[in-house]
């Protein structure tokens, strides 16, 4: 497997400006290319964890842990710093049966996932439960919580805002997000000028999660700030993606060569896209943050979609030499 150091970590990364083409209307769009940064360490997950307290000469831990499910981009980004920095990654998870394609990948870094019930994932998540009373061993741990936010994370994602600031000197900042936990979106709202546009498409399909996002924003945006969800549209949520979301980022890659990933970023530009929300004052910025790995497990749940196929195949390529 191959050693890396931090200098295989592309920073700044390019503002791209693509011109595409969706039901016969032409788009322009920027792209925040953070998907350069590293093939296997997503651009939002470098830039919530690099200035992590792991990353110190003088961290003490031996042992990271942290808790996520089999397809986890967060888990995904960790096993590979973990093995990068030489310590040992714990992943608590309620995923049963056989390991999926990621775990796999993860375990051959030398993660250890430790399976365990819904309810003390939830209790973890709320809190109610420590790391340590799942773990069963004494050794001194490193918790990082699930979407790997923490106040180390300011920094790394204000870095990612300063450099679209810079690729659109004197421009009005239109920026579109994708949300996982929340963490990033509330963070760039956190760190945006005034009269700044803000669209963030929520990726958890439940009320709840949209109130949770919509709360979040609120105390961190400063108020000349607008902010919108973008509407679900026929999206079912997480894991899942509807034949015209897949022929709409196949065509996309065609006409740019530029790999979104199918239910974070690929998402929040067809919703853009099909709600005609890209035109505006302003050049908007889709930040690309990475995870493109999924597609390589929707090509095993759709085994006869030759476009899913032909995606997956575009990521293993990047791939290529990592996990032989």
């Amino acid at each position: 497997m191959n050693a890396v150091t931090v200098d295989h970590f592309s920073q700044p990364t390019p503002t791209q400006k693509v011109i595409f083409e969706y039901e016969r209307q032409k788009y322009e769009i920027y792209i925040k290319r953070d998907d350069l940064i590293h093939p296997v360490v997503s651009g939002n997950k470098w830039r919530k964890l690099r200035y992590h307290p792991c990353f110190s000469d003088d961290f003490k831990a031996k042992c990271l842990v942290t808790m996520g499910g089999g397809y986890s981009n967060l888990v995904f980004a960790l096993a590979y710093l973990a093995q990068w920095k030489g310590l040992k990654l714990k992943v608590f998870t309620s995923h049963r049966g056989e390991d999926t394609y990621l775990m796999d990948w993860c375990v051959k870094m030398g993660t250890e996932f430790i399976v365990v019930s819904r309810t003390a994932m939830r209790e973890l998540r709320e809190g109610k439960i420590s790391p340590t009373e799942l773990v069963g061993d004494s050794e001194e741990l490193e918790w990082i919580p699930e979407g790997g936010g923490g106040n180390w994370s300011v920094r790394g994602v204000s870095e990612m805002v300063e450099e679209v600031r810079a690729a659109l000197p004197g421009r009005p900042l239109r920026l579109a997000v994708a949300a996982g936990t929340g963490i990033t979106s509330s963070i760039i709202a956190s760190l945006l000028p005034a009269h700044a546009e803000l669209f963030i498409f929520p990726s958890v399909r439940s009320r709840r999660f949209d109130d949770f996002v919509k709360r979040e924003i609120e105390s961190k945006k400063k108020k000349e700030i607008d902010f919108q969800l973008l509407p679900y549209g026929v999206d079912k949520g997480m894991g899942n993606i509807e034949p015209e979301v897949v022929k709409f980022l196949y065509k996309f890659y065609i006409q740019t060569g530029i790999l979104l990933d199918p239910f974070y970023n690929g998402k929040v530009l067809f919703a853009l896209a099909k709600n005609q929300l890209i035109d505006g004052d302003a050049p908007l910025v889709l930040i690309h943050s990475g995870g493109a790995q999924t597609w390589i497990g929707l090509s095993k749940k759709y085994p006869d979609n030759s476009q899913i196929h032909n995606l997956a195949a575009v990521y293993s390529k990047k791939l290529h030499g990592f996990f032989n």
